[in-house]
């Protein structure tokens, strides 16, 4: 039996708001085991980032309802009270994210801010938890760590940044960590420097990661496993390898086929998926992509269960006419 340090079963987010309930997200569920990199693939607004935040109920507020259970540690994290919560995140499971400038406090030194994760979860003085602060900063490749410890995050560059969010996520050096569009807005070499890192980090420590992005050449970078994600539901799984060569839902060809591709002939034209992602305040009762798919038929009606169809290992996707889509009758791309 596979070792698992997080299970999520059934979670359902929803939001209560003025034009009614946002059902952002309906019944996920993954493991993951030690030292394994999940990606999470989508359109904006699939709710990937509403997972995340789910993870350690950080998206627990009076207008919100969670449903479902987040198995860590032998506890269920959504039944967790705030109190208990507080010692579970950064400690246990760690976030990274999307936007470092803003997640990091301002008027606080770097160094200070990592030490001050490491005094929350540990009995330890100022000075060693100092010295973990710089310690993490040199660990994630920052130069003269003990100097820039002393400076403020609007002195780093955005991939320095990024690299100190890191450094804060690991500093008590959890089990899971959630990185949420952790290389947005840097250039590819920082990006591949930001990957590069989380993939020798996991290796390190055993660091099991859920990898959020809409960026498949993300995902094939650093990810062993990909979900992906569409109007709050999980639509395919599969090995990063498995689903790169056998996509199987229409809209992960869809996805696969909007992207540029240097190892193969030009395109004259990339395929884009027509239409927009359905409102969340009244989701199609079946498949939610049934309005946008060249394939969609009567049977679409109803709810698609995810399961594995056959064919590759561990490959299960949400759709009736899967085997039509693999065999290249959607969204295949226009070669020049």
């Amino acid at each position: 039996m596979t070792e698992t340090v997080l299970s999520v079963r059934d979670l359902h987010v929803s939001f209560r708001t003025d034009a009614g309930v946002v059902q952002a997200v309906r019944g996920v569920s993954f493991d993951l085991a030690p030292g394994e990199i999940l990606g999470i693939v989508g359109e904006s607004g699939s709710g990937k980032s509403t997972v995340a935040m789910a993870l350690t109920a950080l998206n627990r507020t009076p207008n919100a309802t969670l449903a479902g259970t987040v198995e860590h540690g032998g506890r269920d994290l959504l039944t967790l009270d705030e109190a208990m919560l507080q010692k579970v995140r950064g400690a246990q499971v760690a976030m990274i994210f999307q936007d470092p400038m803003t997640a990091l406090t301002p008027v606080h030194t770097v160094g200070k801010l990592i030490a001050e994760v490491v005094r929350a979860h540990e009995s330890c003085t100022k000075a060693q938890a100092w010295g973990r602060a710089v310690s993490m900063l040199q660990d994630v490749g920052i130069n003269d760590a003990e100097s820039r410890a002393k400076d403020y995050p609007h002195e780093f560059s955005g991939g320095m940044r990024q690299r100190v969010m890191i450094a804060m996520a690991l500093a008590c050096q959890p089990s899971v960590l959630v990185a949420d569009e952790p290389t947005t807005a840097l250039d590819v070499t920082i990006q591949a420097q930001i990957l590069r890192l989380i993939r020798r980090l996991r290796a390190e420590h055993r660091t099991a990661v859920v990898l959020i992005t809409h960026d498949l050449g993300v995902v094939a970078q650093a990810a062993d496993r990909v979900g992906v994600m569409y109007a709050g539901r999980w639509v395919e799984e599969a090995t990063v390898d498995e689903l790169f060569a056998h996509p199987r839902h229409p809209y992960t060809r869809g996805l696969l086929a909007s992207v540029p591709r240097l190892d193969r002939p030009r395109a004259k034209l990339l395929e884009a998926i027509p239409g927009s992602p359905p409102s969340m305040t009244e989701p199609d009762a079946g498949c939610a992509f049934r309005p946008r798919c060249p394939l969609a038929a009567e049977v679409c009606a109803q709810k698609p269960e995810l399961i594995d169809r056959g064919g590759g290992p561990a490959h299960r996707d949400a759709c009736f006419r899967s085997a039509e889509a693999e065999a290249g009758a959607v969204f295949t791309e226009v070669s020049g």
